[in-house]
């Protein structure tokens, strides 16, 4: 028996929803799940909307 691969639309991807804990991207029409966020990545975005809040205020 063969099997034939599903591949994703963009519309199918971004209506697609697999909790609020995954992240997943679109590769080549294939759902391919990402990494968790290191911590010095954290320590980054914290500090950014730190200060874009800070100084666009």
């Amino acid at each position: 028996m063969v099997t034939i691969p599903q591949y994703l639309s963009v519309e199918d991807y971004l209506a697609y929803d697999d909790g609020p804990d995954s992240q997943s991207e679109l590769v080549a029409g294939k759902l391919v799940a990402m990494p968790p966020e290191s911590r010095g990545n954290s320590r980054i975005a914290i500090r950014w909307r730190h200060d874009t809040v800070l100084y666009n205020s």
